[in-house]
This record gives C-alpha cells, structure tokens and sequence, in this order.
C-alpha cells in the first residue's frame, strides 16, 4: 500500500470521492491512450513519460485495470499491472494532478475471454465460436424465456446471426438446444468502453431447459449494487463450484479476446477465490452467473486472468437492463 501525492502542486488539492478518482485515472488509461487517433510512438511515450515505463510493443500492456477495492470502509484505488514493480502509479496520480489517495498495485497478465473448447461438463456453445457456460434463464415482458450466456460463447464474438445461428449442448455436440435471439456487440480497440459481453438463445425446443443453477439450485432474486467483500458462488462448465469473493468494483479493464483483439470494459466487478480452495474460474466457465449466499446473482462471469485468481464480471442489473429480461426466480 503507498500513498500518491501530487509532486507538482503545493497546494492540497480538494479531495475527490475515490470514484470520481477512478473515472478519470481510467478515461486517460483506456479511451485516450487507446484510441485510434493516437500512434504508436505516441502511445509508448505516455507510459514512458507518465508510469516510467519503456514498452515497444502494441502487445505490451503496463496498466490493464484501475477500479475500487479494499473495502467499503477502507476503500483504495486498485490497479492490476502486468509490469508492477516498474510501473510508477504515484507519478501517474502525480502526473494527472489527482489528490492525495490510497492505492495497490496487483500483478497480473492482460486477461483473455475465458471460454474455450473443451469436452464435457456443463457446457452450451456455438458452432463457429467458442464453448462456454449456460448461464441461467432470463423471460421477458411476455414471459418467453431465453439462455442467457456470453456474446463470445453463442453470438460467435459479434459474427452470430439473429434467429439463425443455433446454441449447441454440450457445445460441439451439433445438439441443438436454442437460437441465437439477441446479443449486445463488443467495441474492440480499447478506447470505447463496453459494459457487458451478453448474449441471449431461445430454448428450441423449451423442455429443454429449466429454471435454477446446476448444483446450486433456485435463483431468489438479484443483488444490485454488489458490496466489496460479498461472498458469492458459481458453477461453471470447466471449475464446476467455487466460491470467492469481491474484491475490486467500479472496474475499468482492457480484456483479450480471441480474435486476438482486445476491448475496454467499464463497471466491472472483480472475484477472488477464496484462500487456499484454488482459481474462483477457469477457460470454459464464461456465462456462468455470480451469486452471493442467498442465490441472488449479482453477475455474469465473462473473462478470467491467466497469471492470477481474478475472475472478470458483468453486473447483472446492465445485462438484464440492455435486454429488457428478468431472471427466472424459483
């Protein structure tokens, strides 16, 4: 833990709320060092000039996440580095005239989407995409229920099409088990934030499916906002049943897909396992739902670090808000 202090004033500077901190230290990071507009050289220069980091490679990510973590009483400004022991956070904060704040610096890789083929388990897919978790089931106004997942497990990475594409289970069985209905699309390019990699099939036919989560049973409801240190719990096509906890909110994170792209995403939740049990996720558990103690899911996994036990999460509340859903209690 340090404390970053701004060398260029000798003024104190008026304390900002810790997310305000955040948004801005990640809309320079992302959005701005990301952007097509900038160059290379460019781009290298500001992690030269700025983190004291000499880097000569698109590939080369200093910074892959800044959000909030600690806990709601001691919250701190949480930074996952894939070089922290060159990586300068407090001439950074310095840099961009930020006030004095806590920080922590976790190592770590530059996450990848984390379905991938596998054979057996729990498990849904695409015939042209990867293989993943079947989430839960999601209704509608009209009460037509659908498998939610990810847009990387069933939607093909943003290639699948509406109504045509089929959901296979297990998923390279050629097992029909739904169409593709809708999925939100992924902005590559890590200078656009994206909220959630989510995509919906329609059960085909609907005896197919149930309601509830495989081992962990009926879902209660949905929990929003998610605290900092809630205990939650999933069941995943590869890990099957693990339980951690929150550990970073408000995330911002640049994730690694498949297409050999990468793609910022805002408003993450961030899981750890818990101690001495192993990694909260592997590759293949992706659309697998987060839920605390009580089965209110608070998320949906969509992406796992290579190096560590971090485990990337959309909330729950904006993938039910994009699609107009609820989820299917009992």
């Amino acid at each position: 833990m340090a404390t970053a202090v701004d060398p260029f004033s000798n003024l104190n500077p008026k304390p900002k709320p810790l997310k305000d901190v955040q948004k801005i230290v990640s809309d320079r990071l992302f959005p701005q060092v990301w952007s097509p507009s900038l160059g290379p050289e460019e781009r290298y220069r500001f992690f030269r000039d700025y983190l004291g980091v000499q880097i000569q490679n698109e590939a080369e990510v200093p910074i892959v996440g800044v959000g909030i973590g600690g806990s709601e009483q001691n919250p701190v400004l949480e930074f996952l580095s894939t070089m922290p022991k060159k990586a300068d956070v407090a001439r950074l904060l310095g840099k961009l005239g930020l006030p004095e704040v806590l920080f922590r610096v976790t190592e770590c890789s530059l996450p990848g989407a984390s379905a991938r083929p596998a054979k057996g388990g729990d498990e849904i897919g695409h015939p042209a995409g990867d293989v993943g978790t079947l989430g839960c089931l999601v209704e509608d106004q009209s009460g037509q229920k659908f498998i939610l997942s990810c847009n990387h497990v069933i939607a093909a990475l943003n290639s699948g099409k509406r109504c045509i594409d089929e959901t296979w289970e297990p998923g390279r069985s050629r097992n029909r088990i739904g169409f593709l209905h809708d999925f939100k699309g992924i902005t590559f390019g890590g200078h656009i934030g994206n909220v959630i990699d989510a995509a919906i099939s329609k059960p085909n036919p609907a005896t197919d499916v149930e309601k509830g989560i495989r081992t962990l049973g009926a879902i209660n409801g949905l929990l929003d906002p998610v605290p900092l240190e809630t205990k939650v719990r999933k069941s995943g096509k590869e890990s099957k049943v693990t339980d951690g906890f929150v550990c970073i909110r408000d995330l911002s994170v640049l994730i690694r897909f498949s297409n050999k792209q990468k793609a910022l995403f805002e408003k993450q939740l961030c899981v750890t396992g818990t101690q001495n049990v192993g990694r909260f996720a592997k590759n293949g558990d992706s659309g697998a739902v987060i839920v605390d103690g009580e089965n209110n899911v608070a998320g949906l996994l969509f992406a796992v670090d290579g190096a560590i036990d971090l485990t990337y999460v959309n909330p729950i509340s904006k993938v039910l808000g994009y699609f107009g859903v609820k989820l299917c209690q009992g």
